[in-house]
């Protein structure tokens, strides 16, 4: 698992990404025993999220077009998000999203 890193530019706060110790170009090319627990890490991040962070509502979503292998993003949605801004992509565009810096591990 990682955090997003926007070089420099704020992070929508508690975008992850979870991705295999394995490269594989895409969901259907995982292994049974990989796609067991790629979800379950989808589920206890997503849990933590909502339970720690008040998130109410998780996105999940693979793009695959910048890189040759999958990557789980997970975009929590706060509470008193607008409507205008629901969606994982679009809470990039909301002036009052949570934002921070990139950590450095």
């Amino acid at each position: 698992m990682s955090h997003i890193d926007k070089s420099g530019k704020p992070n929508y706060l508690g975008h992850l990404m979870i991705d295999l110790k394995r490269h594989v170009p895409t969901i259907g090319d995982m292994m049974m025993e990989e796609a067991q627990a790629f979800g379950m890490a989808m589920a206890r991040v997503s849990k933590a999220l909502m339970e720690v962070e008040k998130a109410e509502h998780i996105y999940s979503l693979v793009l695959g077009d910048s890189v040759p292998h999958l990557h789980m993003h997970l975009v929590p949605r706060y509470p008193n998000t607008p409507k205008a801004y629901w969606g994982p992509m679009e809470a990039y565009d909301w002036e009052d999203a949570p934002v921070g810096e990139a950590m450095k591990f």
